[in-house]
């Protein structure tokens, strides 16, 4: 009897080789035609498949709209500060499924306060220098479903199992049957710790803050047993300038990175991510009834503003791509926080990615509203309590990707779904 992996091995490289000779051929003959980018694309997703690569990556669906719902709060007293909040994001995808994720966080640490400060919907007032130092721990879940019907009784599920005081937003009508059931178990289950740091000052009719970011964590998906090891980091900068109680402008700059090591079931390396956000808002501050009324005559929101993602994969499936990503790889493993680069990126490991990784790009419109309420007062050891909501929507403008065959095209699914 023939030795079967010897057998595999030989039809392995016969695959290959008839692939490579088709493949130089067919771009031969079809290089002026517009048609050697789709049968190169198709050879290369081949050879990929036969080689038990990650084959797909480019094709996964993109999200064309995304809303999320946000409270936060936190309590200072003496040098004490504690603070909490809940996100629930819904996510249309190209496929027509939905991801509904839901998102709590905790934490604790310092805050030093000198001055006095008092908010009150988009007003503003007071004068103080405020810094703090928090630890964070996030827990999430989510959920995929099959449509838009499904998402809406599911979030009427996650809302009714929610205490009255975690303010996830305005109550949806509720179907009767999410009044007797309970949310199913998600899908995806995620944790992050890490610390959280914001300075901020205020003076008068002026305002500036900067907060800084870093987690580390762990994200698993019970469909497929795949698990993944994640570090965060977020920087943001917010000004506001108010000539006029409750009137002026405000605008926000945030950049995150996060970086991602999959592991399947077996616990074999699969995937390495590198993603890249890059979110602009700006607009009027304005009196609530002024603001409603100005936004339900023009339909256009005062804030506005350009989210800008870039995400990159690189499959390690093959040595040559493990063994490039080998720094990498131990930084993810140890999940430090600290100064300085969240992660090492060699230059080796750059080359490969733009060489044989999948790059997706996309492009969103944003719209934001918030309000809120609270104070501060201290010198040094302070006293103040702060609560806040905001509701933030994302509407897909643009999608390109560079797939494994190394051609860049739009996603022209992504784009005929929104």
């Amino acid at each position: 009897m023939r030795d079967q992996s010897g057998q595999a091995s030989l039809e392995y490289v016969v695959i290959v080789a008839i692939i490579s000779v088709l493949l130089t051929g067919s771009a031969a003959l079809t290089r002026d035609s517009g048609i050697a980018s789709i049968v190169v694309a198709q050879f290369v997703r081949a050879i990929c498949v036969v080689s038990g690569g990650d084959c797909d990556r480019d094709r996964m669906p993109c999200v064309v709209q995304a809303n999320a719902s946000s409270t936060t709060a936190s309590l200072v007293i003496a040098v004490i500060k504690l603070s909490g909040g809940r996100t629930l994001i819904r996510e249309r995808r190209s496929d027509g499924t939905e991801l509904v994720t839901l998102v709590e966080n905790g934490g604790g640490g310092v805050e030093l306060t000198a001055g006095a400060r008092l908010s009150l919907g988009a007003a503003q007032f007071g004068a103080a220098l405020v810094g703090s130092v928090t630890g964070s721990l996030v827990r999430g879940r989510a959920w995929v479903v099959p449509d838009s019907a499904s998402a809406e009784r599911l979030v009427a599920q996650i809302v009714l199992q929610a205490t009255p005081m975690t303010g996830l937003g305005r109550r949806p009508p509720t179907p009767p049957s999410a009044k007797r059931v309970a949310a199913p178990p998600p899908d995806i289950t995620f944790g992050e710790r890490g610390l959280d740091s914001v300075i901020s000052g205020r003076l008068s009719a002026a305002g500036v803050s900067f907060d800084a970011e870093d987690l580390v964590g762990e994200r698993f998906d019970h469909r497929s047993g795949q698990r993944t090891l994640t570090i965060r980091r977020r920087n943001e900068l917010q000004g506001d300038i108010s000539p006029l109680p409750a009137s002026g402008v405000e605008g926000s700059l945030r950049h995150t990175e996060l970086y991602t090591l999959s592991f399947d079931r077996d616990g074999k390396m699969i995937d390495l991510g590198v993603f890249d956000a890059r979110r602009f808002l700006a607009g009027a501050k304005l009196p609530r009834p002024v603001a409603a009324l100005i936004e339900s005559s023009s339909h256009r929101p005062l804030r506005r503003g350009l989210l800008v993602e870039v995400e990159q994969h690189l499959d390690l499936n093959g040595a040559e791509n493990r063994s490039a990503a080998v720094g990498f790889i131990d930084s993810l493993h140890r999940q430090q926080i600290g100064f300085g680069p969240a992660v090492s990126v060699s230059q080796r490991l750059r080359d490969r990615i733009e060489s044989s990784g999948v790059t997706l790009t996309r492009s969103y419109e944003l719209s934001e509203e918030k309000s809120g309420l609270g104070g501060r007062v201290g010198a040094a050891v302070g006293v103040g309590l702060e609560v806040g909501r905001s509701t933030e929507s994302a509407s897909l403008r643009d999608a390109q990707v560079r797939g494994i065959d190394g051609n860049w095209r739009r996603r022209d699914d992504c784009l005929a779904a929104r």
